[in-house]
């Protein structure tokens, strides 16, 4: 069984003397010092899938003793001639289809979730799945993994519970059927494997709590990449798996609040001709966001900052001959470069806006467009938005969370301002000045050729003093967080709680006048309207600028709603 704790890299003598292991090369300098010979360190594709099946046996043995008490609990009587009462875990809920569950769930999940998606609003390989799951075998982890994922996606309509005890079940048979192949060593490099860790790291994304998520098949798939040439990722599908594993180590590196992996992004960028798509666009745009906040919070940090570390030490990867920023990688890292790069990273995400094809950007609705129990379950506004599909409204809130972000951290950043010391203002004044040319001319172009976005973007100049950095920096988080509230209603509809049919006709959706609501959003939206908001709420709910009064309630009643509306774990920890 896989992992799911801190992994050691320690020799094995200092994992035995249970003491902290240095990890010098070529041996420890505990080892070095008691004259014995060092064993060695494992390496980061072993650590990834170190076995703790008996640990976790004993934990299911536990919890069967506890749940065959409490069944005997709710069943018995003190008084003989007493009618045996239902145990209080029946649900009223239809029970899941007692023949071939798995088809049932595979045949939800392919005709919902892979069949018929637009690579260009789609970040990963789920609609490469088809291409490799029919040639796998039954007993594999591919098709383990992809049964996981079937049967976790499915099991929310027919059962009430929130263990889902079946889909934890077929997890823990692909992490076994993993592991077998791990310690077998046979095909571990294969785009089969891959995906399969890929999947079981998506389960666990859809497991986990807000803010929860352990990163173990992340890093299995980091070392699965790290341990494959480059030359071998050459068909479309191996790429976009790839891709998919950049846009989940992006995901992971804001979420844990460090850079990217440096080798994996020069690894990546060493593979000829990646898939394009505006999804990935702007992908490669997050990754920049992730190292930027990773380089704005060890500025924040005192120590650091004493240290007045250079910007090519905390964001080396991006600095090529062609990074406006090349020519400053040698210069301290300071408040001022920090807030320039920030502006330079949202005129990028402004640039990607505006450059997005016409079915990505939402559609204002009003008045007759909304239906009445649309606003009585749940509208902020007079508006609703309507797009192509939920997933160009998920692309569309990725980039709103994005500039919710950026603009956080110019708003971290203005308070260092007044602290610096004569030599940071001096090189300020003598370098910023030419870096910021060509940024104030994109930025400018952007805000007079872009009437289409005004709902999304600030307008005003390039800011460049305090006041204007505070103002735009407030507007263009208010300005995402309206448009993500206005985005609700094309997910939830009027929903307002949990439903056994999930491809419920009934459901009212806010729509452009004169057009009907595509067939395949009343499945979509069952199946994962909730995980494309938390994301975009979580985000609105954390950042430090004041939104309209009650704005931020609204959104937490809206995350309240998610829980009723999908059955899954609350994304307050509930």
């Amino acid at each position: 069984m896989v992992n799911i704790g801190r992994p050691s890299r320690g020799c094995a003598v200092c994992r035995r003397r249970r003491i902290k292991c240095d990890e010098k090369e070529p041996q420890c300098s505990y080892c070095v010092k008691t004259n014995q010979r060092c064993p060695g360190y494992k390496d980061d594709f072993t650590l990834a899938w170190r076995d703790q099946t008996a640990s976790a046996g004993k934990k299911v043995q536990q919890r069967k003793r506890a749940q065959h008490e409490s069944s005997q609990e709710d069943t018995s009587s003190d008084d003989s001639q007493q009618p045996r009462t239902i145990s209080r875990r029946f649900s009223p809920v239809p029970v899941l289809p007692r023949e071939y569950p798995e088809d049932h769930a595979l045949s939800y999940f392919f005709r919902t979730h892979v069949l018929g998606r637009d690579p260009e609003v789609c970040y990963g390989f789920v609609e490469h799945i088809p291409i490799v799951f029919v040639n796998a075998k039954p007993g594999s982890p591919l098709y383990h993994a992809v049964s996981t994922i079937a049967m976790r996606m499915f099991e929310p309509w027919f059962d009430a519970r929130r263990e889902f005890p079946m889909s934890k079940g077929l997890y823990h048979k692909a992490l076994s059927k993993v592991r077998e192949q791990v310690e077998a060593k046979k095909d571990c490099w294969s785009d089969e494997f891959l995906m399969a860790v890929l999947l079981l790291d998506f389960f666990e994304g859809l497991q986990a709590q807000v803010g929860t998520k352990v990163n173990t098949h992340v890093r299995g798939a980091a070392a699965l990449v790290r341990g494959r040439p480059p030359e071998t990722f050459q068909s479309d599908n191996s790429k976009a798996l790839l891709l998919a594993l950049r846009h989940v180590l992006t995901a992971t590196a804001i979420r844990t609040k460090t850079p990217f992996p440096i080798d994996i992004y020069k690894y990546i960028s060493k593979v000829p001709n990646p898939p394009e798509s505006s999804a990935r666009s702007l992908d490669g745009i997050q990754l920049h966001v992730a190292n930027l906040q990773a380089a704005s919070l060890a500025l924040a940090d005192p120590t650091k900052t004493l240290t007045l570390p250079t910007f090519a030490s905390l964001y080396p990867f991006s600095l090529e001959p062609d990074d406006p920023y090349f020519e400053l990688r040698d210069s301290l890292l300071t408040p001022q470069t920090i807030i320039y790069r920030a502006l330079d990273i949202d005129t990028q995400l402004l640039t990607w806006a505006r450059q997005a094809p016409e079915f990505i950007p939402p559609v204002k609705v009003h008045g007759d467009a909304i239906p009445p129990s649309v606003r009585e379950a749940g509208m902020y506004g007079d508006y609703a938005e309507v797009y192509q599909s939920i997933y160009s409204a998920n692309v569309w809130n990725i980039y709103r969370t994005l500039r919710v972000r950026v603009s956080g951290m110019i708003l971290d950043c203005l308070p260092l301002l007044r602290n610096q010391s004569p030599e940071v203002e001096d090189f300020e004044a003598a370098q910023i000045p030419t870096i910021l040319k060509k940024s104030e001319k994109s930025y400018a172009g952007i805000i007079t050729n872009a009437p289409l976005f005004q709902h999304d973007i600030h307008q005003s100049p390039f800011p460049l003093d305090k006041s204007s950095l505070y103002n735009h920096a407030v507007s263009a988080i208010q300005s995402s967080a309206d448009g993500i509230c206005a985005a609700v209603p094309w997910f939830f509809g009027d929903r307002t709680g949990h439903s056994t049919n999930a491809d419920d006709r009934t459901i009212k959706f806010p729509v452009i006048p004169g057009q009907k609501v595509p067939e395949e959003h009343y499945r979509t939206t069952a199946g994962i309207a909730r995980w494309f908001l938390i994301g975009p709420f979580s985000v609105t709910l954390a950042s430090k600028a004041e939104l309209r009064p009650g704005q931020k309630d609204w959104i937490r009643a809206q995350l309240a709603r998610s829980s009723k509306v999908h059955g899954g774990p609350r994304a307050d920890g509930g």
